[in-house]
Parts: C-alpha cells; sequence; structure tokens
C-alpha cells in the first residue's frame, strides 16, 4: 500500500484492475500518516463483480 499523489494505491506484483475515485477526497491513514486522497487503486480478480456491487453505493453528480 503506499500514496502516489492524490492516490492510494494497493497493489499486488505491481498489478491494480480497479480504481475508485472520490469528490471530495477521501481521507485514509497510511503507517501514521494522515493523506488526503481522491482515488483508490486495487487488485481485484474479478473486477467487473466488485464494480457491480459498489455501483449501488455510489452517488453520481
Amino acid at each position: 500500500m503506499a500514496v502516489d499523489g492524490d492516490g492510494l494505491v494497493v497493489a499486488c506484483m505491481g498489478e491494480t484492475r480497479v480504481e475508485l475515485r472520490f469528490s471530495p477526497a477521501a481521507v485514509v491513514d497510511v503507517d501514521g500518516q494522515e493523506h488526503a486522497v481522491s482515488r483508490v487503486s486495487f487488485l481485484a480478480d474479478d473486477p467487473d463483480t466488485v464494480t457491480a456491487l459498489l455501483r449501488p453505493h455510489v452517488r453520481s453528480s
């Protein structure tokens, strides 16, 4: 897990498949330090299923 600019990256073997974007930014704690991030990228074995499960919880602008 690493902060990369305005994003939090949770990679597995350097790979991510899903990216969530936040507006306003969310505050996350990484190694005891708080960071405001506007995106989180992570690996999912089945990104289509993750997207389908998350979509009902996302507010569109």
